[in-house]
Parts: structure tokens; sequence; C-alpha cells
């Protein structure tokens, strides 16, 4: 449900003489971004050293992000 709503709301975001404009980039940067996502996943299944420092890295942002 949130991926639908979250989809809509940057649908309205594009005007409507621009609509397929924003919509192609829209989809080619979510591509980008699941691809570089899963290559990163890929490095990290090999590496249990970057596997601790990501994980740390990540429990430090998330920690900052609700304690701002």
């Amino acid at each position: 449900m949130f991926a639908l709503f979250h989809g809509w709301a940057h649908g309205v975001e594009a005007t409507p003489s621009a609509f397929w404009m924003f919509s192609a980039g829209f989809v080619t940067v979510s591509g980008l971004l699941l691809a570089v996502g899963f290559a990163v996943g890929c490095l990290l299944r090999r590496h249990s050293g970057l596997q601790k420092a990501f994980g740390g890295g990540m429990l430090a942002g998330a920690a900052l992000v609700l304690a701002g």
C-alpha cells in the first residue's frame, strides 16, 4: 500500500504537459537505484567487515534521524 500511495504522490507532482517525461525519468532513476542497491548487496555479501561498517553506519544514521 505504501508503494502505491508513494508513487501516486510523486505522480501528482508532475505537470500535465510534462507527465510522460517526468514518468520516464522517475522510472529510470528508480531502476538505477534498485541496480545500485543490488550491486552493493552483492558486494556486502562477500565482505563481513563491510557488512559491519555499513550496518553500524545505518544504525548511527537512524539514531541521528530519530534524535533530530
